[in-house]
């Protein structure tokens, strides 16, 4: 904290400047497939993070967070009796809906 205190913005601007000019000297010189290479790792991070969490929503939803078929006066159902969970507006945004 201290070190990043004392030093000048001088510095600090020319530290910035020094790496802005090695990352683009590295985009003007560099092969495609090396760019692809530096990436692809970051990329394959985010796309198994955002799998992770679709997954997890989609587990969700088959849990009960689905709204629920509206049932028929008529229909000869045995699961009638059991109870309806809410639709899913209603349990994913509560205060949304006020009675």
């Amino acid at each position: 904290m201290k070190k990043i205190l004392s030093e000048s913005p001088d510095t600090k601007k020319e530290a910035e400047e020094e790496h802005r000019l090695q990352l683009s000297e590295t985009f003007r010189t560099a092969a495609f497939e090396d760019l692809v290479s530096r990436t692809q790792a970051k990329n394959d991070i985010l796309q198994n993070k955002l799998n992770e969490i679709f997954s997890k929503l989609s587990t969700n939803l088959v849990d009960g967070l689905r709204a629920p078929a509206t049932p028929t006066p008529n229909s000869k159902d045995p699961d009638n009796n059991r109870p309806t969970n809410p639709p899913a507006y209603e349990a994913l945004f509560p205060e949304m809906f006020v009675y």
